[in-house]
């Protein structure tokens, strides 16, 4: 009764540890065996600039062969998307804003830097949002080399992109993350919408093939990307997930990767309709989504047997992983994950969009504390986001369910079925384990269909504040009219309300996930 879906990026590689290549290689062995069941973390950007080899090991990083200034446009830097005070929140908790979005309560309006792309256009298939201002100043770190030497620059390898692009990420989030200042930088990645997209690969010998681009076939003010894919970091039913890079910009990427042929579906033609179909909106869902707390959307390359997605890569892995590697959460954390998730849950449903299967492994977690929401394999557009759609059926994880998803046929259900979600992942973060941790599948079916809601370990009843109890019941109002939405939750609940003394950097979950080997 759990719905297959395609592999979503919370399933990430182990960071190797140092050594000759042999043992590295034995050291992610051992934990690819010992964590088979889990969910990998994914090092941070920092360890994979330092350990290029050994995630990208066909090719020859140090060849150069990349044009500084890049073909058809010059990508974005770094926006600082909106700020927050440090004694909020710390590096953690990053204002909404977005001309898309809203922000969160007491969130300070957001301050920008010059970009290189109209900030009006559409997020649509139809329009690209890689149109180039002319005059603009250069703000990309390749830009403003080729403007120091004169306008030709020089051939730079894959390895030197990827640092200058890291340390220009670096000296930024400096530059607006004062001891006072309380800025917040959102790291947001290039969009490579109706871009040319090009993938970079080795010959034997690991050399990089550089594909020629006919200028004819290329559109005048269409950007091209170049790009390569790394170690495979996810695996599912249908598909593959790599660690890639864009070269034009140093920046990384998840990619989703996904056979479209009759074998990958074993022969079976209208179940690769039906695949293909899925993936398709999917892809029309996210790349309308802007929002801090939604994993970003960045484009999609469609070749004869595959279809590849591009998505932000992630450190750190989803709250699930974390919740089995190092256990229940503090309240602290628990809160503040809780209201960030709310935040784009808020986002999703004013955007008309139900998510359908929220749960923790559903729910990114990055290494400075940021959550994000992912995998809308299942989600679904509506035109009245809290009225019952008699078209909606049983879709998502059964011990995440609502018991009005179960009781679906011929009543439907709206976008409160989230909520009641939502409150099973606070119990998860709270508790350390999924919800109705104690019951098999068909077990837990009985009992929501009956009204019943998730029970509170004995073992955390004792600990938990009377605000958090209050939050979960909230959720769990079993007649979804009684239940609030996400907006209401997030500026009037007090669980929710923003703590002047949280830092992430502080708890103890971050010291956990950086002493974990």
């Amino acid at each position: 009764l759990t719905v297959t879906k395609i592999p979503d990026i919370s399933q990430l590689l182990l960071v190797p540890k140092r050594g000759n290549r042999k043992t590295r290689t034995k050291t992610v062995t051992r934990r690819r065996n010992r964590h088979r069941e889990d969910v990998w973390l994914s090092p941070s950007t920092d360890a994979l600039i330092n350990n290029l080899d050994d995630f990208f090991p066909n090719l020859d990083l140090d060849q150069p062969v990349l044009d500084e200034p890049g073909e058809g446009g010059l990508p974005p830097s770094p926006i600082a998307e909106g700020t927050e005070t440090t004694s909020d929140q710390g590096p953690s908790q990053p204002a909404v804003s977005s001309h898309t979005q809203q922000a969160p309560p007491a969130a300070i309006p957001p301050s920008r830097q010059p970009s290189l792309y109209n900030e009006n256009d559409t997020l649509g298939s139809d329009e690209s949002t890689l149109k180039a201002l002319d005059q603009q100043r250069p703000t990309s770190v390749a830009a403003r080399s080729i403007r120091r030497s004169g306008g030709l620059g020089r051939m730079k390898s894959i390895r030197e992109v990827a640092r200058g692009a890291h340390e220009a990420n670096k000296r930024t989030n400096s530059t607006n993350q004062g001891p006072s200042s309380g800025n917040i930088m959102r790291r947001k990645s290039t969009k490579m919408f109706n871009a040319n997209i090009v993938q970079i690969r080795p010959d034997r010998r690991g050399s990089v093939i550089m594909p020629q681009i006919p200028q004819d076939t290329v559109p005048k003010r269409q950007t091209t990307f170049r790009w390569f894919k790394g170690q495979l970091i996810g695996k599912g039913t249908y598909g593959r997930v790599y660690l890639g890079m864009n070269a034009t910009t140093g920046e990384f990427l998840a990619v989703k990767e996904v056979e479209v042929n009759p074998k990958a579906a074993g022969g079976d033609k209208s179940k690769m309709k039906e695949l293909v179909a899925a993936l398709d909106q999917e892809i029309d869902t996210m790349q309308h989504l802007d929002h801090i707390n939604i994993v970003q959307y960045l484009g999609c390359e469609r070749k004869e047997t595959s279809i590849s997605i591009f998505l932000e890569y992630i450190s750190g892995g989803s709250i699930g992983s974390c919740l089995r590697k190092h256990g229940k959460f503090e309240e602290s954390v628990v809160s503040s994950l809780t209201r960030q998730t709310l935040s784009g849950l808020a986002y999703l449903h004013r955007e008309g969009i139900l998510h359908r299967d929220l749960k923790a492994d559903n729910i990114l977690l990055d290494l400075d504390g940021t959550c994000k929401i992912s995998d809308f394999g299942i989600s679904k557009k509506t035109d009245n986001i809290y009225g019952n759609d008699k078209t909606n059926n049983m879709q998502g994880s059964v011990f995440w369910m609502a018991p009005e998803v179960i009781r679906s046929q011929g009543e439907g259900y709206s976008a409160k079925v989230d909520i009641w979600s939502l409150g099973c992942v606070v119990l998860e973060m709270f508790a350390g384990k999924r919800p109705w941790a104690k019951e098999e599948a068909v077990g837990a079916i009985y009992k929501i269909a009956n009204g019943e809601r998730p029970p509170i370990p004995e073992d955390i009843q004792d600990t938990l504040g009377p605000l958090a109890v209050a939050f979960m019941m909230d959720c769990f109002q079993v007649n979804p009219f009684d239940r609030p939405t996400a907006d209401v939750l997030l500026s009037q609940h007090p669980f929710c309300e923003l703590d002047p003394n949280y830092n992430f950097y502080d708890t103890v979950l971050y010291h956990k996930i950086k002493s974990f080997k």
